[in-house]
């Protein structure tokens, strides 16, 4: 039997139901002359059974015994067993267009490359039409912070002996993928673009807890419409046409080096797949909080500040989360300064959720600008989420741009209310007290 022209490198980790997904849309490609490694890094769902049941004798499932958290330990052990002379990447929530593997192994054969990649679409949060597209450089000058998603890139394997596998992530500044294309790049290994979208993408890092959601309703419905669609790519470049007009396109920012580790921890807070670990002295006493932190996912907006205090605007999804470092010993009285609302029925709108718990404030003039929401907590839902965390969500029926509502040319994005400051306390019930200091047990 000749060997693979291509081997597929699938790393996954509980998400049966996107495995299926991705893995249908590698077994529908044009080339049929492949190998598909699926890494299954330390799973404890049915993701085993799940590839098996494809019956397909191209597609070979790995168990790893421990779970690394990251893509890093499988993506190498995939490489390791592959059989091919080129290795392409597959994420388990991603889907690729029956052509993507033919269109790379054509690009690589017209100029002998080393690292080839597709142009993508990503798809933002389940709430919002935001579209972006990766993988296409400008006037096709790819430059060396053009960030490229391993899901469409394919690689000769002899590359990794010239440049080492793929890094643990708690040993790098930068997300494991992005540091492996810059290796490459530095090295001088020979980059090629197909010019051509053939990969589409949710990224679960623009969507807050997405491995507790596990929603793959949209992947879905994709894999439909490519399916029973002969015109499906123009109809989804159309779509981030639609998305520019809106100003809904989102431009990504140059990935900038951290300390190391720290892409890796932020991405699996996002997910869900680790609770919020506030770092140094945890509040017990008066806290007051200000929104002069990093926020992620789509659900904030840029830090403002007017002669007040500092501010963030949610939006542009119609949930925005905060994570409050705070030991709950009591009851708590909270206060949240809204400074701005984009119109008076999103205000009146506003839900407030502590630890998902839905909660009821009382809302008055704020003495210097906006409004100010009281509410007393009890202590089992202000204790309810993670150690030492208090979680915050306001969600609005929707956001708005003030382009739309007042013309404004200036300011594009969508909106819904600015949250200022937000004051947490104890009430410090007796009984609370005595255990605090376990006079009682």
């Amino acid at each position: 039997m000749s060997e693979p022209r291509v081997s597929v490198v699938i790393p996954t980790y509980n998400w049966s139901s996107a495995l299926n997904l991705s893995l249908q849309s590698v077994i529908a490609q044009t080339l049929h002359d492949i190998e598909i490694i699926v890494v299954g890094d330390g799973c404890t769902d049915d993701s085993e059974s799940v590839v098996k049941k494809f019956n397909d004798h191209r597609v070979r499932w790995i168990h790893l015994n421990n779970n690394s958290g990251s893509q890093s330990v499988p993506n190498n052990r995939g490489i390791q067993e592959a059989k091919s002379e080129f290795i392409a990447y597959l994420g388990h929530d991603d889907i690729w267009h029956p052509t993507h593997l033919e269109t790379l192994l054509t690009t690589q054969r017209e100029k002998n490359a080393d690292y080839i990649f597709s142009g993508m679409i990503l798809y933002g949060p389940p709430d919002t039409d935001i579209r972006s597209v990766v993988g296409l450089p400008i006037k096709n000058i790819l430059q060396r912070n053009n960030f490229i998603p391993p899901s469409t890139v394919m690689h000769k394997k002899n590359m990794i002996s010239r440049i080492g596998g793929w890094k643990d992530p708690h040993t790098v500044g930068y997300p494991v993928d992005y540091e492996f294309q810059l290796r490459a790049w530095d090295h001088g290994e020979i980059f090629a673009n197909t010019g051509q979208i053939t990969a589409f993408k949710f990224p679960a890092a623009w969507w807050r807890d997405s491995y507790k959601k596990r929603d793959v309703s949209r992947q879905l419905l994709l894999l439909k419409k490519m399916q029973s669609d002969i015109n499906f790519i123009e109809n989804e470049i159309i779509a981030v046409a639609r998305a520019i007009n809106n100003h809904l396109f989102h431009v990504s920012d140059v990935i900038k080096p951290a300390e190391k580790g720290h892409y890796f921890s932020v991405n699996r807070l996002i997910r869900g797949i680790k609770d919020p670990q506030h770092a140094g002295k945890i509040s017990e006493n008066s806290l007051l909080f200000t929104m002069n932190i990093d926020c992620h996912a789509f659900e904030w907006h840029e830090l403002e500040k007017n002669q007040n205090e500092f501010f963030r605007w949610t939006g542009p999804r119609s949930e925005s989360v905060v994570d409050i470092p705070y030991c709950v010993l009591s009851d708590l009285i909270m206060k949240i300064h809204i400074v701005y609302a984009i119109n008076n029925s999103t205000l009146n709108n506003l839900r407030i959720l502590i630890n998902h718990y839905s909660i009821k404030f009382n809302m008055a003039a704020h003495p210097k600008q906006g409004w100010l929401l009281t509410a007393k907590i009890p202590y089992t839902v202000a204790n309810a989420g993670a150690k030492n965390n208090i979680r915050l969500q306001f969600k609005v029926p929707k956001t708005f741009s003030p382009f739309t509502l007042t013309a404004n040319p200036f300011d594009r994005r969508y909106l819904g209310v600015a949250v200022g400051d937000i004051k947490v306390k104890n009430t410090w019930s007796f009984l609370r007290f005595l255990h605090k200091y376990r006079m009682i047990f």
